[in-house]
């Protein structure tokens, strides 16, 4: 990777995490559901968690607010593996020959807000989390939000029961 391309893919990286963290604060989930976001079809995948809550607050007659964002405190270009790939690509995943391992940092914490209710608290992660995340795609410029990382899914980098190759690959 040349040292523009690494420029270019961190940048895209980086926007990509934070248009999902705007995209709980604005109602924002068809920027979700968007290729501009994610590969096709992996929509439901990749923003699972945040699609269900959105989708709660607008039947609600709410919306959601990040009352404290999780941080991305690291992130890093890694080569994938022909056999990550085979992995990926078998569990319908888009993985190029690289990815990116990024780290978040807690707390995070969102709220649903309904007029006349009490808010509730539906995500609410510690102070002490630090997880690492393998994300697969490719960069991709939109004409106007600029370079952006289209999901092509990822793997949680602490879990066991993960395939040997993913977790190594996370290193």
């Amino acid at each position: 990777m040349t040292p523009q391309q690494l420029r270019t893919e961190t940048e895209a990286v980086e926007r990509w995490f934070a248009l999902d963290n705007w995209a709980l604060d604005h109602r924002g989930a068809s920027l979700l559901r968007s290729s501009v976001m994610v590969s096709p079809g992996l929509e439901n995948l990749e923003f699972s968690l945040d699609l269900q809550l959105l989708d709660k607050a607008d039947s609600a007659g709410g919306t959601l607010k990040v009352a404290a964002a999780i941080q991305l405190i690291r992130l890093d270009a890694v080569p994938l593996s022909n056999s990550v790939r085979q992995i990926s690509a078998g569990q319908g995943l888009v993985a190029g020959d690289h990815g990116w391992v990024y780290t978040i940092h807690g707390p995070g914490r969102v709220l649903l807000q309904v007029p006349g209710k009490a808010d509730e608290v539906v995500i609410d992660l510690p102070s002490t989390l630090v997880q690492p995340i393998l994300l697969l795609g490719s960069a991709h410029r939109d004409p106007i939000l600029g370079w952006v990382w289209v999901a092509g899914g990822d793997f949680n980098c602490t879990n066991a029961q993960q395939p040997k190759v993913i977790r190594d690959a996370c290193l």
